[in-house]
């Protein structure tokens, strides 16, 4: 069963005539790793946002487990995401920030349990230091470390995170994370090399899915086509979305 599904998904922002991206449909299944590749500000953040319930679509469906994913509580959703800024604290510290999902749920022994997740994401020498002073493979392993304690995660999705931290540096922190999880994981990325490890990959280009393949199908087709040659960002577009 799919957990995840965009069904004739489409996104325009308010005072913007054209559309970020029109009619997007695909799924993830768990088990299954699925990659979306697009020109930077072509709306992968954006995708990931409405996943995150930050932002409504405008047309289409999204449905979490067959259910419209807006109807579902966010507590209830099962979905863990790491943000292209990883979405940190700035002003506290790693042990609060790992602590601080523990703190919401309100579970028991939080210190000892934060204690494990910064141990084991080797987090020990900057445990008290403030987030906004780490280097961005330390920020990827704190918002790991604070996902890792979470048991209900069916959905992972990793937005645009080999843009800031070296893929050879992100991908044992990854797989520490996804080490005995059997989830669905939805990856954007603006590099098509980026995304290996993907079952499927989508290819948006003009703001639609020009193509549909495993890795070497979509990058063949991009190399082939020059698809991200040809189409650039609607001006209007662009400025909402680095004003948001």
């Amino acid at each position: 069963m799919c957990i995840l599904t965009f069904d004739n998904v489409s996104k325009k922002y308010p005072y913007v005539k054209e559309f970020l991206f029109k009619n997007l449909s695909f799924s993830v299944s768990k088990g299954q790793r699925v990659g979306i590749v697009a020109e930077k500000q072509c709306g992968k953040s954006s995708v990931v946002k409405i996943i995150a319930q930050l932002t409504k679509h405008t047309e289409g469906q999204v449905l979490l487990d067959g259910k419209d994913l807006f109807s579902v509580p966010v507590d209830k959703r099962g979905i863990g995401i790491v943000f292209d800024d990883f979405a940190l604290m700035p002003g506290k510290t790693v042990e609060k920030n790992v602590a601080f999902p523990l703190k919401v749920r309100k579970e028991q022994n939080i210190e000892q349990k934060t204690s494990m997740q910064i141990e084991k994401f080797g987090l020990q020498s900057v445990a008290r230091t403030k987030t906004k002073k780490l280097s961005p493979v330390e920020k990827l392993a704190t918002a790991l470390a604070r996902l890792n304690s979470r048991t209900d995660i069916e959905l992972v999705v990793l937005d645009d995170i080999f843009a800031k931290v070296e893929k050879q540096q992100a991908v044992p922190l990854i797989n520490l994370f996804l080490h005995d999880r059997k989830v669905g994981i939805l990856q954007t990325s603006s590099e098509i090399d980026h995304l290996t490890e993907c079952d499927v990959v989508h290819v948006v280009a003009d703001g639609t899915i020009a193509f549909t393949g495993s890795f070497y199908e979509a990058k063949n087709y991009i190399e082939r086509t020059k698809c991200f040659d040809k189409f650039g960002i609607n001006d209007d577009i662009k400025k909402v979305l680095q004003d948001n």
